[in-house]
């Protein structure tokens, strides 16, 4: 069980890293992406194409964290759980 909540945590890491990167991306008065790389992307991608990718991107992000999240939550109750209160008792003394 604590292989699989390391692999989530390690995941849940990773996505939280990609989801500043994404955000630092993103521009609020409307030059992001496009501004930064002069303007390339808008004639590749346009421009519109370019700043829904990274707001979707970001939004799937935050939903696969907030997933891993409670799932993460759910499985911490479960290992709490399995332990036996003699042995936290003896361990503690």
């Amino acid at each position: 069980m604590t292989g699989l909540i390391s692999f989530i945590s390690i995941i849940m890491l990773i996505a939280c890293v990609l989801m500043i990167i994404a955000v630092i991306i993103q521009n609020p008065k409307g030059g992001g992406l496009d501004a930064r790389f002069g303007g390339g992307a808008n004639k590749i991608l346009g421009h519109q194409r370019s700043t829904d990718f990274i707001e979707k991107f970001t939004w799937g992000l935050i939903i696969f964290v907030v997933a891993c999240a409670i799932s993460l939550n759910a499985l911490y109750d479960n290992d709490i759980d399995n332990f036996d209160d003699d042995q936290v008792e003896q361990s503690s003394n």
